[in-house]
């Protein structure tokens, strides 16, 4: 009797989200707007260069022939969370190498690495503020031509204004053969 409930008790451990561990919290949110043809070009992304830093985690591409990564930057997404209310900016290289099923497949999907800047907007006596994430996670679809999926982690990047950020979650979301753009946030942030 002891031992399955010591089982049971294991179990419920390990299955139970900590997110009473250092005062985490959920947070939920969604990032809408619009892409073009015109926010993407051939190579990595540049380093981003925002209010908390450089962040080189964008930049990153597997691929051993250049022209195969891809970087899209989408700079007009709104914010609507319980992270705040605001804007963001979507930096993200996707590796389209052959050594992958990639987007010349309709049901192909890339890896990818992203850096989100959310700008956060004032709220009562909470000051305005920025937030950087590091995304990784996997493009499937062809843009244009199918809706693509997106999904993957992230992780809250410190700063030098705030070295003690951190946090971790998911994200999933599309982007329509039109280029609107949906995607959803959710994470245990210990500290925004």
């Amino acid at each position: 009797m002891h031992k399955h409930a010591l089982v049971a008790a294991i179990a419920i451990v390990l299955c139970t989200p900590l997110v009473s561990e250092a005062g985490a919290k959920l947070a939920k949110g969604t990032l809408t707007g619009s892409v073009s043809p015109t926010d993407i070009s051939t190579g990595a992304c540049a380093p981003v260069v925002d209010a908390n830093g450089t962040d080189a985690y964008d930049s990153m591409c597997a691929a051993t022939n250049p022209s195969d990564c891809k970087c899209l930057i989408a700079s007009n997404l709104t914010l609507s969370s319980s992270f705040g209310r605001g804007t963001a900016v979507l930096t993200a290289t996707e590796d389209n190498s052959t050594i992958v099923d990639t987007a010349s497949n309709a049901s192909g999907c890339s890896p990818a690495f992203a850096v989100v800047t959310l700008s956060i907007n004032a709220k009562g006596k909470i000051p305005a503020s920025t937030q950087t994430l590091n995304a990784i996670g996997a493009v499937c679809g062809s843009p244009g031509t199918t809706t693509v999926n997106v999904l993957g982690g992230f992780s809250i990047e410190g700063s030098d204004s705030n070295p003690a950020a951190s946090g971790s979650g998911i994200f999933n979301g599309t982007v329509s053969t039109t280029g609107q753009v949906s995607i959803a946030l959710t994470g245990l942030i210990t500290n925004p």
